[in-house]
């Protein structure tokens, strides 16, 4: 056991180091880390999960650095891993860690709704850079995940809700951007990626929390979902 945790905590520091951009290879090292996470994650392995915390924490204060695509990254994957495990134990440890995580990775996915929405309303060029879009997929990807899959009721979750209308608002801002922006954004292959996660994600969490849409105002959530399908239709 000794021999493991330390194992373990190796991996965390080479993470660490590649998130910060001091060792290449960061793709790869999520690999380990996601089998890693198959067997010891998050039952036996609380320093993944006080890593993410502190990284979560750092990029609320930080704002989006160079290193933050390298933090999204990382816990996108681990989430994608619990997500998927099956046993009804796994999913129950999962949404254990939706209430751990739901808090920060709401803030950091918030700041970064707020920022795209300047970006809009200042016409920047900067909607054009890729890399941004890339870390949108990812840091979207992870919250909508965490939502969808995380909570066995969301809307009995306190901030469940508003979390809710925050995504929303991400749905609107996107539909709104591919009609203002097509020529500008069409040549960026994550803000494609991007929309049809967020699509996808959109429908996965109507399904499975339809009473988490109560307080967006049910008429305007079906407005966003007629646009939805349409947009979809035109993919």
């Amino acid at each position: 056991a000794e021999e493991k945790n330390a194992i373990k905590d190796q991996l965390l520091r080479l993470v660490k180091m590649a998130t910060d951009g001091n060792l290449p290879h960061l793709v790869e090292l999520t690999m380990v880390l996601r089998r890693v996470c198959r067997f010891d994650f998050p039952k036996n392995w609380d320093g993944l999960a006080h890593f993410m915390l502190a990284e979560l924490q750092a990029l609320r204060q930080k704002g989006f650095s160079d290193t933050a695509l390298g933090v999204v990254l990382v816990l996108h994957q681990v989430l994608k891993e619990q997500s998927s495990k099956r046993l009804l134990s796994s999913r129950r440890e999962f949404q254990q860690l939706g209430q751990l995580l739901v808090e920060p990775l709401g803030a950091v996915w918030a700041s970064k709704l707020d920022h795209m929405k300047q970006l809009q309303s200042q016409g920047s060029p900067g909607l054009a850079d890729d890399r941004l879009w890339r870390l949108s997929r990812h840091l979207d990807g992870s919250f909508m995940l965490l939502l969808a899959q995380g909570f066995a009721h969301l809307h009995d979750t306190p901030s469940g809700p508003q979390m809710i209308q925050l995504v929303k608002q991400q749905v609107d801002l996107l539909l709104a951007l591919l009609r203002s922006h097509s020529e500008q954004l069409i040549s960026c292959p994550f803000f494609l990626k991007n929309l049809k996660s967020v699509l996808k994600w959109w429908a996965l969490l109507l399904h499975g929390h339809p009473l988490g849409f109560a307080q967006a105002n049910v008429s305007s959530v079906l407005h966003t979902s007629v646009e939805v399908l349409q947009t979809c239709s035109g993919l």
